[in-house]
């Protein structure tokens, strides 16, 4: 695979050098050629006298022929212009192409023009002709007036093509100033042709922006003010000068300008005029003529003569510009098209073998080959095989030769005819030179990429180019009448954009389901996709409805602003569906707004650990956004014909976010993983986000959670409203009957393990049990096979099962100040013993440091902690979580040495976490492999287990540090003394939840030698009862200090025979508040299971879930409450507590 990458690599940086090579090669015979032709004709011409031509009768009769359409404002001045042309055998044509305004008023009064009959001479086929005019008045005898209907610029000519009566005809724009002398000079050419039949001339066009004109004439030159127009003023320079002669010279010239040219009209009438079917009709006609006359095998030349005969307007606005060359690059592949069967045909000569070929490979593919360079380079970039020492000196060489190129022009010009006669005129090209490339060359490649799309969107538009004096019919509307033609307009280019972002997510939707079907043999893959796509699409109607109306309102700003806002907007979405559904696949987790809740550095180090962050990943997401960003910067430049696709996506959207809806997503009934699966990854997030801000506006909160009354006697000894959780502290001891007297007051060793769900360390699991030594300790401990964590995530662990705290808004670990209150370590402390907390990571992550700097814990142990004696975890990407399990095992027993007085230890454990990445993997694997073999082991279980062996592997891994760690600890005289506590920080997400319970369920395993006899219970408990049950067992059987007041969320632990209607919550994430737990019932985003044994059961249950539901509100208001006030306990108490002596 490499050696196939490295190959295409090679092809493709030898395909950009051949091109480069050739673009030079061509480019330096241009410019020899065309100095040649330069030098020549200002040879043969210098001492010409043209004054013979023009006083001679037999000299050529020339017919100019200018279309004009809505020129109401300029048309009389630009016809006296033409009038005044020094040439005698002259006929000016004006053909008034059905305009709108009142240009053919205006020249019947200016002209004293009537309607006359007239011989129609030509046949090409064109629009009716409304009336012909000529003037009352000898001076106008020259002028022929023509009112047609509208056909376009092409049917204008062929109109004026059939009247004229010249030998030859000249097609102009009727706006363009001519030199006084310019017909003469074109005359010239066709005088003096001899065998070969000279079919078409053309001259130099110069800019008339920032030039002073008087009475239709140039009297003074100026280079255009604005850098648009100086870029341009250059590049016509470069294309006439260059170009044009040097293409004449070689007789392969086949573009006469549209602004400028004459033909022979005998050719142009056999050739058919021009076409109307192409936006590029100059170029195509030259091409057709010249395919006459091969095809009739006629000696001919097309020339063009280095004389600035006329003078145009040029665009000085990006949008007009762009919208230009769009058109030039549409024409040119359209001419190409139509005589592709010329390409490379020596029948046709230089026509075939030469010139076609030169422009489609330069002219036409060139904006393309550029294009595609700047990908492949971005490409080379995000991938790191850039080789910058040979990038810089290409770019150099590029950019160099393309300046001196220009300058080169420039100069060339100087030995024509100088136009540009004042210093800094010159100094200016020069500059203009060496900045164009920066700035004016890639709008005029985007201009052809996007004519090239257009192309193939059948795009017929000339694309207007508005000048200065053009009438402004839109300004004449009423304000009513403006309103509807901007809703109208909005709403067309609102459904083509709104239509292509649909598309672009709804292809990420399916991408997203050939990965489940790919990845997962045993998922529902026909249910998946039906409700991911429902999901999906009724967040996408939202999305489009919301920003729809967004785009309305900027865009009554500036429409530069909603279409950039559109842009990055759906950029956004497109990337965070695929950030998204990449955190699910990692993680099988959907990412909330917890995310905000996380350091940098933390997301810095879960991305990293976790192999998410990559050169792949990174580079993919580029792309995506380049990949959307650059269509829909193409589309906001076009819009549907309709409106009502615009205005049905905005309705249906508003229509869904008033309509209960989602009730169709919510109705799939499956596993956890499927059901999280089919959700829309973006719309979880969006919503996420929505519902934390609620509950951090507690006004908003309460307006939408009013207060209920509860049905059942909750929390009746709550006494004071601006400390919600305070309570008397009335916990029955439940442990001490289970316990021996001990002379000395117990130590107790807390073991949270990362990730040690129900599913794969208990018999009963779906996966089965993989943890032998903790399934052999359960046996000989006070065991609860249905205990439940706080939450779904590590951050309430802590605080959860050392103080039974309450959430607060992201978790009580996330505010900034923590509040006063009583937990294990404070208490214990206070009562004589030494604390203690090992963690393998960093402490400060999810602001564990904080909660134990509050609770003045003795031992703070986390990996700066560790020296080289101990091991670390693998690295991935760079980047380790921390040390090994087996080390923080080791770190606690050095730490904690045998002393006379108790102590409190809580440990954290690391290895199970993702990447799930340890030492002495094969060892492992092979432990692995021995209990899927084993009996222990279903067939389901089995397959699930080879699923996910990398996770399994860790978790085996950590059962036998913890079969280590007793070991050792045995061999110590205070093990006889501890209590042990081990259960899991939540279940491991990366492995399918098969119900929504399993996020939460973990074994509560209590063992100590202390211990009177085993016992296994089928109750519900949860972390929340583990603080209270504790110290009411400390305080009941060796006279411990504790608090007669607390804010416990846990009413202490409970056994089978004495099963109570226990009511807390669950927080899935540090943004999620979702699960209630009452009784034996489970309340799930408005659905509510019953808890059995082995499972839990979705169930109709009205009363039930209202009743739950009240309480629940009941909790978030009180929760609410706290995290307004940040008060648990009084002040007083505390110090009260803490400043009194035993």
């Amino acid at each position: 695979m490499i050696d196939f990458a490295h190959t295409v690599y090679i092809i493709i940086i030898w395909l950009f050098l051949i091109y480069s090579v050739a673009v030079f090669l061509v480019y330096s015979w241009i410019g020899i050629y065309a100095f040649g032709a330069v030098r020549r004709y200002k040879n043969e011409n210098t001492f010409t006298d043209y004054g013979i031509i023009a006083s001679n009768p037999n000299a050529p009769t020339f017919s100019l022929i200018a279309p004009a359409y809505n020129e109401g404002l300029t048309i009389v001045d630009n016809v006296r212009s033409l009038l005044s042309l020094y040439y005698h055998n002259l006929e000016i044509i004006i053909v008034n192409d059905g305009s709108k305004d009142n240009s053919i008023a205006k020249l019947i009064a200016a002209y004293d023009l009537e309607r006359v009959s007239f011989f129609v001479q030509g046949t090409i086929e064109t629009k009716p002709i409304r009336g012909i005019y000529k003037s009352k008045n000898p001076a106008f005898k020259k002028l022929l007036v023509v009112d047609k209907e509208n056909g376009g610029k092409a049917d204008a000519l062929n109109v004026g093509i059939n009247l004229s009566s010249g030998e030859y005809m000249v097609c102009i724009d009727v706006d363009c100033i001519l030199e006084q002398d310019a017909i003469l000079k074109l005359a010239k050419p066709f005088l003096e042709q001899t065998d070969k039949r000279l079919i078409a001339c053309g001259g130099v066009i110069r800019l008339v922006n920032n030039c002073k004109i008087e009475n239709g004439k140039v009297v003074g030159v100026n280079l255009p003010k604005s850098r648009l127009g100086r870029a341009q003023a250059l590049e016509y320079i470069r294309a006439f000068v260059l170009g044009r002669m040097a293409w004449s010279r070689a007789s392969g010239l086949i573009l006469i300008s549209g602004a400028f040219g004459a033909f022979d009209r005998e050719i142009v009438l056999k050739c058919g005029g021009y076409d109307t079917a192409t936006v590029g009709e100059d170029m195509e006609l030259v091409v057709r003529m010249r395919r006459f006359m091969e095809e009739a095998k006629e000696p001919y030349e097309v020339v063009n003569i280095p004389e600035p005969l006329c003078w145009t307007e040029v665009p000085e606005s990006k949008e007009i510009l762009s919208r230009q060359r769009n058109r030039w690059m549409r024409g040119t592949m359209e001419t190409l098209w139509k005589h592709r069967k010329l390409m490379f045909n020596p029948k046709y000569g230089k026509l075939g073998m030469v010139s076609l070929p030169y422009w489609f490979l330069f002219e036409f593919l060139g904006p393309l080959v550029e294009f595609s360079g700047y990908a492949v380079f971005l490409i080379f970039l995000l991938l790191g095989i850039v080789n910058w020492p040979f990038f810089f000196v290409l770019f150099g060489l590029v950019i160099s030769t393309g300046i001196l190129y220009s300058v080169y022009a420039v100069l060339v010009d100087l030995v024509g005819r100088q136009v540009y006669t004042k210093r800094k005129d010159f100094l200016t090209l020069i500059a203009t030179a060496v900045a164009e490339p920066f700035y004016f060359h890639p709008l005029t490649v985007k201009a052809g990429v996007s004519g090239f799309i257009d192309y193939f969107k059948k795009s017929h538009s000339w694309g207007e180019m508005t000048r200065q004096g053009f009438s402004q019919s839109a300004k004449r509307l009423s304000q009513k009448e403006k309103f509807i033609q901007f809703v109208a307009s909005s709403l067309k280019k609102w459904g083509l954009i709104a239509a292509i972002l649909s598309a672009m997510y709804l292809i990420g939707v399916f991408v997203e389901w050939i990965w489940y079907k790919k990845s997962f043999n045993d998922i529902d893959t026909v249910s998946v996709l039906k409700y991911l796509y429902i999901s999906n699409t009724i967040f996408l109607l939202k999305l489009l409805s919301v920003l729809g109306i967004l785009y309305f309102i900027l865009r009554l700003l500036k429409e530069k602003i909603a279409n950039f806002f559109i842009i990055v907007a759906a950029t956004l979405i497109i990337v965070s569906q695929y950030g998204l559904f990449l955190y699910f696949a990692e993680t099988k987790n959907i990412l909330g707004a917890d995310l905000f809740y996380y350091s940098s550095a933390e997301i810095h180090q879960i991305l990293r650990s976790s192999g998410m962050l990559n050169v792949k990943n990174v580079a993919l997401i580029l792309l995506l956004a380049a990949a959307t960003a650059i269509p829909l910067f193409i589309v906001t430049k076009s819009s549907f014909k309709s409106w009502y696709a615009g205005a049905v996506l905005i309705l249906v959207g508003f229509i869904l976010m008033v309509i209960p809806i989602n009730k169709f997503a919510e109705s799939f009934k499956s596993n956890e993983f499927q059901q999280n699966a089919a959700k829309s990854k973006v719309s979880y997030f969006i919503g996420s986000y929505t519902e934390n801000y609620i509950s951090e506006n507690s006004e908003m909160f309460k307006w939408l959670y009013p207060t209920v009354e509860v049905d059942i006697d909750i929390d009746k000894k709550n006494f004071d409203d601006k400390y919600p959780f305070f309570k008397e502290e009335d916990t029955a001891d439940f442990l001490g009957s289970y316990f021996n007297q001990s002379d000395k007051i117990p130590n107790v060793v807390v073991v949270i393990v990362e990730g040690l769900g129900h599913a794969y360390s208990s018999p009963n699991g779906y996966i089965g049990n993989f943890t032998p030594f903790i399934d052999s300790l359960s046996g000989k401990s006070l065991y609860w096979d249905f205990n439940l964590s706080s939450s779904g995530r590590t951050f309430a662990a802590l605080p959860t099962i050392s103080g039974s705290l309450p959430f607060g808004k992201n978790g009580f670990l996330e505010i900034e100040k923590a509040p006063q209150h009583f937990n294990l370590f404070n208490i214990l402390k206070i009562n004589g013993f030494e604390t203690g907390f090992f963690y393998g990571g960093n402490v400060s992550f999810d602001r564990m440091n904080k909660f134990l700097e509050y609770s003045e814990v003795d031992h703070i142990i986390d990996q700066a902690s560790f020296d080289g004696s101990y091991r670390k975890l693998p690295q991935s990407n760079g980047e380790s979580w921390g040390y090994e399990d087996q080390a923080v095992f080791k770190k606690m027993l050095n730490v904690q040495k045998e002393v006379n007085k108790p102590y409190f230890n809580m440990i954290l454990t690391l290895s199970t976490h993702n990447p799930f990445l340890i030492n002495n993997t094969a060892y492992y694997e092979s432990i692995f492999n021995e209990q899927v073999k084993s009996n222990h082991i279903t067939t389901s279980q089995k397959t699930w287990a080879l699923q996910y062996k990398k996770q399994l592997v860790t978790v085996m891994n950590l059962d036998h540090a913890l079969e280590q760690f007793f070991d050792t600890y045995k061999k110590r005289s205070d093990f006889a003394n501890t209590i042990f506590i081990i259960t899991g920080d939540h279940s491991m997400p990366e492995i399918p939840l098969q119900e929504k319970i399993d996020r939460y369920r973990v074994p509560l395993i209590i063992y100590s030698p202390l211990l009177k006899q085993p016992q296994r219970f089928e109750n519900i408990v949860s972390h929340f009862d583990i603080a209270p049950s504790l110290l009411a067992y400390y305080r009941k059987n060796y006279n411990l200090k504790t608090p007669a007041k607390v804010a416990w969320i846990g009413n202490g632990l409970k056994g089978t025979s004495e099963m109570t209607s226990k009511s807390f919550p669950l927080m899935q994430s540090k943004d999620q508040l979702a699960d209630f737990i009452s009784g034996n019932y489970h309340l799930n985003q408005n659905n509510i299971y019953s808890l059995k044994t082995k499972n839990e059961e979705l169930i109709e249950n009205e009363a039930a879930k209202n009743k739950i539901t009240k309480q629940f509100n009941y909790f978030k208001q009180k929760n609410n409450a706290f995290y307004s006030s940040q008060k648990l306990i009084p002040d007083s108490l505390i110090l009260e507590f803490f400043s009194t002596d035993k």
